[in-house]
C-alpha cells in the first residue's frame, strides 16, 4: 500500500458541495459539443484528449496540480453551461408536459391534478436553480 499526499482540484456542485461524477452528469455528445463550439486550451501536461478521457469517469472529478488555472476556469464553465443547459432542457419538458395533462385533465382531477401538482412543483425548483 502506497500513500501520497498530493495537491488536487476537486470538481464539485457548490450547493451540496457534492463531488462531480462527470461520467453521470454530462452526457458524452454535450461535451464534444462544447469542445468544438470551445476550444480547449491544451498544454503539454493535459491535453483536449485527457478532458474527454476525465469526462468520461464514473468516480469523482479530480484535477492534478499540472491542470493550469485557464484548463480549471475552462471546466468550470463548460460544467455550468453543459448543466445549465441540461435544466432548460428539463424544464421545457416539464412544461410541455403539465400543457398535455392540462389538456386531459377534464373530470380526472385525482391523479392527474396531483401529478401536475408535483411537475409543477418541480418546475419551481428547477427554474429557481437554473437562475
Amino acid at each position: 500500500m502506497g500513500v501520497r499526499v498530493e495537491k488536487k482540484w476537486i470538481v464539485y456542485e457548490s450547493v451540496t458541495m457534492t463531488p462531480i461524477q462527470p461520467g453521470i452528469v454530462l452526457p458524452e455528445d454535450k461535451v464534444e459539443q462544447y469542445l468544438r463550439e470551445h476550444p480547449f486550451p491544451e498544454t503539454e501536461d493535459y491535453t483536449k484528449e485527457d478532458l474527454l478521457m476525465d469526462t468520461r469517469s464514473d468516480g469523482m472529478w479530480v484535477l492534478g496540480d499540472y491542470v493550469t488555472e485557464e484548463q480549471r476556469e475552462y471546466i468550470d464553465e463548460m460544467v455550468q453551461a453543459i448543466l445549465e443547459g441540461r435544466c432548460k432542457a428539463c424544464i421545457e419538458e416539464i412544461e410541455t408536459a403539465l400543457y398535455i395533462l392540462g389538456e386531459f385533465n377534464e373530470g380526472k382531477r385525482d391523479t392527474i391534478g396531483e401529478a401536475m401538482t408535483i411537475l409543477e412543483l418541480l418546475l419551481d425548483d428547477l427554474k429557481k436553480l437554473s437562475s
